[in-house]
């Protein structure tokens, strides 16, 4: 009677399947996990810039498409040098009146090409969209 120890390639092929399975399952909802966070840092950069643009047409009695200019506000700093966090960027437009603006956001690059261009838009109003592929697919 043999008496052998070890595995055999069977069982080395056998796990090789499963973790591949598990990482097919595991790997897209990760990198969604990932581009909700990006999303979530973009709202909470755009509602900084919205508060800062508040805050600027209290003493200027207009809105800024500069955002280095509302950096000099001091109740309300957006943080952004050149409109950039290297994520995003960050685009404001002022309508012909100077009566309101929109904020965008819109992502450079994602950890998959289907994110890129992915945008984030507020209004003076504090109104909130999200626009592009969404990071499940919904």
């Amino acid at each position: 009677m043999l008496n052998r120890k070890g595995i055999t390639i069977i069982e080395i092929i056998t796990v090789i399947i499963v973790i591949s399975v598990l990482a097919a399952v595991a790997l897209p909802q990760y990198m969604a996990a990932i581009e909700r966070g990006q999303v979530g840092r973009a709202r909470t950069r755009v509602d900084a810039i919205r508060k800062a643009e508040a805050a600027y047409f209290s003493i200027y009695m207009n809105y800024s498409t500069d955002l280095t200019a509302l950096n000099d506000v001091p109740e309300a700093s957006a943080g952004l040098t050149n409109g950039s966090d290297g994520e995003w960027t960050y685009v404001v437009g002022v309508d012909a009146n100077g009566e309101s603006y929109t904020v965008t956001a819109t992502r450079k690059s994602g950890l998959v090409a289907k994110f890129a261009g992915k945008t984030v838009l507020i209004d003076k109003d504090g109104q909130l969209v999200t626009t592009g592929t969404h990071p499940l697919g919904r």
